[in-house]
């Protein structure tokens, strides 16, 4: 199956995702990474390649000793020449010494500054493909699990890419080598003591395998980050409903199956590496017991300088086919983590503000249209939330999206902004599909305020120089007051320059809103987003919200979600939802006239309002039918008798006989 990722240069590109994950871990490496690593691995190799020669020399040495020992006893030394050989092995070996220092040196070193290079470019691209994704992956995976593999999985991937690696070649090439040594110097005791050597292969084979165990692992410790980040972001939502103990279990459960895939893991590498070692000693008996039966009957062939030279090969050999056992379980935690890190980098979003491709127009107009949409979230497929909903919006226009919670309404505003692509239908701005402009264009012209105003832990300055990064002093200044934000910022212990805290934490709801505003507002955008602006305000805080909204609307194109109806009256339409579909639509005065969902919503928000407003209509239409009969009386002309019975009526008569009309006086 192919995988596309994208890759440092921000150009999609085509993996094999059946390819080794290790080929994978270095496609971050620049040309001279790439060099270094050649170096690297080839100092290893030599060092690895020394190190059976080395043994040679000592074994030589154990033999010249023999040798020596057995002309003494003789009286036939030569004691020139025997310390005539112990200087050239004294020699030899200080220069195989300095020679395994340096490679041993450049080995690990360059491997090391070629992993810490890596690495940052990874966390450098893991933390840009986060940004860019798409919020149908949010939406379907754990955002705690982020800052889990951007620490614990990273630092898991360098180990794996770092010296590790050139310990693997010296370990591999020693092993290797001793090896080859030992069947030149005496290849019949070799094969004795290699007769563990396939047991060990297989431990070595098992041990690698286990990754898979290293995985699971990553994950579920991944799932028990996220839960803590989530409880530790809400702290106060814990503390006001006693949820300590609740969310501890809901931490545990993560954890307790990760530990229990840690044990898994750990009872099959140490039995291996049990079994290792036992192989190894078994070696060691059969290399002294054999080796001491050829050397008494075969002394041609096998001597002292053969015997430990074979012995002391093997017994190296499968030393470092330990130690090569022993770095498969790091590669196994590197591959684990890196396949957690990868999976992310190769996926590709559908809308990528990173490539920035798409139409730019040089003007905005401001008009947005919806024409038959349907949609649904990527995370609910079976759940339709908009069904075939068209309407627009003029330049300059302020509308109102109103209805029942999960109607549909913010999602509308976050199709426009183009989080989510539509299933059928279009979402245009200038009569433009805004799938075929630039995201990032888009996103320029248009100012969000939300419910819930996130603030970064930084100054009230940069909160607001958030929303356009080259906006200067005095454009975010009139942005906050427009915002009506200038007169509190001010008033604050260093005013723009105050620190806000950690999510706005130091400022109250309406402050941080009206921060908000003027983030949105120093955007200068042609089109105003409201999400549900006032509905998490008191009273006193939404009026001046409310009052700063309705004066960063002035010239804009606004589109309002509201739960408030109390603040929409004054746009000029408003479209009603319902199940994902517009019922309704027109002013207030006229939605109010029909008496369909919207005049319920009005009833079931304001019952005192509507009630004294269908009282004054009803005082109004009984007040104009007395009138009307009145008139109709005065215009009969009256008989004489009647004239004769007519008597003088007083004032306060008059006055009682408008009775009826007194209470729509007072209100």
């Amino acid at each position: 199956m192919l995988l596309h990722y994208i890759g440092p240069t921000g150009s999609a590109q085509q993996h094999d995702g059946r390819a080794d994950l290790l080929h994978q871990k270095y496609r971050f490496s620049t040309k001279l990474d790439k060099f270094l690593i050649s170096i690297s691995i080839l100092a290893s190799l030599v060092a690895g390649v020394t190190l059976p020669y080395a043994i040679t020399l000592v074994a030589g040495v154990f033999q010249n000793m023999i040798t020596y020992d057995k002309a003494v006893q003789a009286g036939t030394q030569d004691d020139e020449a025997f310390l005539s050989k112990m200087h050239k092995f004294g020699v030899t070996y200080s220069c195989v010494g300095v020679l395994l220092f340096v490679c041993v040196y450049l080995g690990s070193a360059l491997m090391n500054v070629t992993a810490i290079n890596q690495v940052f470019k990874i966390r450098e691209e893991y933390l840009t493909a986060a940004l860019n994704q798409d919020f149908a992956y949010f939406d379907k995976n754990q955002t705690g699990d982020f800052a889990s593999k951007m620490a614990d999985d990273v630092i898991k991937l360098e180990e794996g890419i770092g010296d590790k690696v050139s310990s693997f070649a010296y370990s591999s090439t020693t092993a290797i080598g001793c090896i080859v040594m030992a069947m030149m110097k005496g290849w019949k005791l070799a094969l004795l003591c290699l007769t563990t050597t396939p047991v060990t292969f297989i431990l070595v084979g098992i041990t690698g395998r286990v990754h898979r165990l290293y995985k699971k692992e990553a994950a579920e410790t991944g799932r028990a980050s996220s839960v803590a980040q989530e409880v530790l972001s809400s702290i106060r939502t814990v503390y006001s409903f006693n949820g300590q103990k609740k969310e501890l279990e809901r931490y545990k459960k993560p954890l307790a199956a990760a530990k229990k895939i840690y044990i898994q893991k750990e009872f099959f590498t140490g039995l291996s590496m049990a079994f290792l070692f036992f192989c190894v000693f078994c070696s060691y008996a059969l290399s002294f017991y054999f080796g001491i039966y050829l050397v008494i009957n075969d002394p041609e062939n096998y001597n002292a300088d053969v015997m430990f030279s074979v012995f002391f090969g093997v017994m190296t050999a499968l030393g470092n086919f330990g130690i090569v056992g022993s770095l498969m379980r790091s590669f196994g935690l590197a591959r684990g983590a890196g396949a957690q890190i990868f999976n992310l980098l190769q996926n590709v979003p559908t809308i990528n503000p990173l490539l920035d491709r798409g139409f730019k127009p040089h003007t905005a107009e401001g008009t947005i249209e919806l024409k038959n949409v349907v949609f649904q979230y990527p995370s609910r497929p079976d759940v339709p939330v908009l069904k075939g909903v068209s309407l627009t919006v003029k330049r300059g226009q302020s509308v109102a999206l109103v209805g029942h919670s999960g109607s549909g309404k913010s999602t509308v505003i976050q199709l426009i902004s183009r989080y989510y692509d539509v299933v059928s239908g279009s979402v245009c701005v200038d009569n433009i599909d805004v799938r075929e402009l630039s995201v990032r264009w888009l996103r320029s012209q248009i100012g969000l305020v939300r419910q819930e105003p996130v603030l970064f832990n930084n100054t009230v300055r940069e909160n607001i120089r958030y929303g356009r990064e080259d906006a200067t002093d005095a454009e975010i200044q009139a942005a906050a007051e427009q915002a009506n934000a200038h007169d509190f910022i001010t008033k604050l212990p260093k005013g723009y320059d105050t620190l806000v805290g950690e999510r706005g934490a130091s400022l109250s709801g309406g402050q941080k809103q009206r921060i908000a505003i003027a983030r949105a507002l120093v955007r200068k955008p042609r089109l105003l987003l409201l999400d549900e602006a006032t509905s998490a305000l008191d009273t006193a805080s939404e009026a001046k919200v409310q009052l700063a909204l309705d004066k960063a609307a002035e010239g804009r194109t606004t589109l309002v979600v509201a739960h408030r109806l109390s603040t929409i009256r004054h746009v000029g339409l408003i479209y009603v939802f319902q199940d994902g579909e517009i019922v309704e639509s027109g002013n207030h005065e006229e939605l109010m006239a029909n008496k369909g969902h919207y005049y319920e919503m009005v009833s079931i928000q304001e019952p005192d309002n509507l009630a004294a407003r269908e009282d004054q209509t009803i005082l109004r239409e009984e007040s104009g039918a007395s009138e009307a009969s009145k008139e109709e009386m005065m215009d009969q002309p009256l008989e004489e008798e009647d004239l004769e019975k007519a008597r003088p009526i007083s004032f306060w008569r008059v006055l009682a006989m408008k009775s009826q009309e007194w209470k729509w006086l007072v209100a």
